[in-house]
């Protein structure tokens, strides 16, 4: 009796116990969303805007174009590959989206477009009569590959659209912590082209290379949206985004080759043309991390207005994107590669 009596007061502490956690959970549930709700009203109906500038800058490779070479000891050597973006240059972007907040389970919907366009060049003389530049972009009918180069210029110009339209919901809420998924679709297009020309060391003849690659997809969206606060009224916070991107693709492959064989010369039109098209999945990874700031204009009032800015260093990575075509395999150099961007974001954005 004395073990059932014990037993029975074990169970009686566990049950009070348990209720008393119950208790303070939901209370401290209440207190945590009370929190959050005074930094921001994100996870409240009603509609926001987005407005973003980037700073970023641009790589992508297979965008060699010509090597300087030296001669040592009537031997080739100590060779520097010149790279087109090798001088790293920055340019300014935009985004803009729109989303709501709906009552129902905390669903929402965003859209965003962004925007930049791009260009970078190189060039580089010859300097002695021995050592000089060899072109990465021979077509075996202009310039061979073992002529020396009087000298390069090469100029890679790049005009990036990308969209998404997806479905997000607060999925973790603490007092400190907010996680939030989104799904949706994706798509992406890109014009690009390169033009490369090069001199000959002997001779008057200049060979000009183009390429352009067009590219167009469009598919899914997953993204994930952590947020770690660490003022009282949750105003400061460190953010991270993830996001994945697995798009059916297109790429369109255009390339031909001008010569004029005369000093000052009309760059003349010769037969020589190539043309391919490509399909496949384009992988896409984002990364985006930095500082928010947010408040209510009036958190005394259910129906005040939010205003967020933030500060980040975002980073794209498209796998194999750039498939410019070569002339049958006879140039130096692969000119296929991976395109990325990195650079300051920095995003205002407005809630009712």
């Amino acid at each position: 009796m004395k073990l059932n009596r014990n037993n029975k007061w074990m169970t009686a502490a566990l049950s009070a116990l348990m209720l008393t956690s119950v208790n303070a959970a939901e209370h401290g549930g209440d207190e945590a969303r009370h929190r959050v709700k005074e930094g921001t009203r994100h996870d409240e109906a009603g509609g926001y805007i987005n407005a973003d500038f980037i700073y970023w800058a641009v790589d992508q490779g297979g965008l060699d174009y010509q090597y300087n070479s030296q001669v040592v000891g009537g031997v080739q050597g100590n060779y520097e590959v010149l790279d087109i973006t090798r001088d790293k240059s920055w340019k300014p972007g935009f985004k803009v989206g729109i989303g709501m907040n709906t009552p129902h389970d905390n669903w929402g919907v965003h859209a965003q477009y962004t925007w930049l366009w791009f260009d970078s060049s190189d060039n580089q003389m010859r300097h002695d009569a021995t050592n000089g530049q060899l072109c990465l972009w021979s077509n075996g009918q202009g310039l061979a590959l073992d002529n020396y180069e009087a000298g390069g210029y090469a100029q890679w110009r790049m005009k990036f659209n990308d969209v998404f339209l997806s479905l997000n919901r607060s999925i973790y809420r603490h007092a400190k912590t907010h996680f939030q998924g989104e799904f949706g679709l994706r798509a992406a297009w890109n014009d690009q082209t390169v033009e490369v020309v090069q001199g000959a060391a002997a001779g008057n003849q200049t060979d000009r290379h183009t390429a352009r690659q067009e590219f167009s997809s469009i598919g899914w969206r997953a993204a994930s949206d952590c947020t770690w606060s660490f003022t009282e009224d949750n105003s400061f916070s460190f953010f991270s985004d993830f996001v994945l991107s697995l798009l059916a693709a297109k790429w369109d492959e255009h390339r031909w080759y001008d010569a004029a064989v005369t000093a000052g010369g009309a760059l003349t039109d010769t037969a020589l043309r190539g043309r391919a098209t490509h399909y496949g999945i384009q992988p896409v990874v984002d990364i985006n991390a930095g500082l928010r700031w947010q408040t209510t204009l009036d958190s005394a009032d259910e129906d005040a207005y939010g205003f967020m800015i933030q500060a980040g260093w975002e980073t794209q990575y498209w796998h194999e994107n750039n498939k410019l075509i070569g002339w049958n395999d006879v140039e130096a150099t692969d000119h296929n590669g991976s395109l990325s961007f990195s650079g300051l974001s920095l995003r205002a954005q407005f809630d009712w």
